[in-house]
C-alpha cells in the first residue's frame, strides 16, 4: 500500500455513523512547510454506498449500480469542511454542492494546518443520508479520529 511505501499520500476510509449511509473516501497529501505547519492537498477518491439495505426498488439497482462504477461520487449532495474544528459544532466554511463542482476532479489546495488542527468533513448524498468524519493532524500525517 502507499502507507508502506513512504509515500505523502495516503488513503482514508471513513467510519460510517449512519448504519447504513455512505462512506466517502479521501486522497489526502501532507508536506511540512514551515516546523509545525503543513501544506495539505485533498483529493476525492470515491463514494461507497451498500444499495442492498436501502429501500430501492430492484429494477433501479443496476442502473444504480452502473453510476457508481462510473462516477460515484454522482451521489453525493454536499460535501462540506471545518478546516479548523474547535470540538464544539462544527463551522462549515468551505462546501461543495453536486451541481455543479463535485467529481473525482475536486481537489482541495494550499491549505495550510499546524500539528494537533482538526478538519470536520460532512457530506449528504442524493437519498438523503448524512454522515460525518473527523481528521487530525498528528506527526505529520492527516489521521481519521474515531474519538466522537
Amino acid at each position: 500500500r502507499l502507507m508502506g511505501k513512504g509515500s505523502t499520500f495516503n488513503i482514508y476510509k471513513t467510519t460510517s455513523k449512519i448504519k447504513d449511509g455512505g462512506r466517502l473516501k479521501l486522497k489526502i497529501q501532507s508536506i511540512e512547510k514551515v516546523e509545525g505547519i503543513y501544506d495539505i492537498s485533498i483529493e476525492l477518491d470515491r463514494y461507497d454506498i451498500g444499495l442492498e439495505s436501502m429501500d430501492i426498488k430492484k429494477k433501479y439497482i443496476p442502473k444504480l449500480k452502473d453510476i457508481i462504477d462510473k462516477n460515484s461520487l454522482a451521489l453525493i449532495d454536499l460535501i462540506a469542511f471545518d478546516l479548523d474544528y474547535d470540538g464544539e459544532k462544527p463551522k462549515l466554511s468551505l462546501y461543495f454542492l453536486r451541481d455543479n463542482i463535485i467529481d473525482s476532479k475536486l481537489s482541495i489546495e494550499g491549505v495550510k494546518l499546524r500539528e494537533g488542527q482538526k478538519i470536520y468533513l460532512k457530506y449528504i448524498d442524493v437519498f438523503g443520508k448524512e454522515n460525518y468524519d473527523l481528521y487530525q493532524i498528528n506527526k505529520g500525517k492527516v489521521i481519521l479520529c474515531q474519538e466522537y
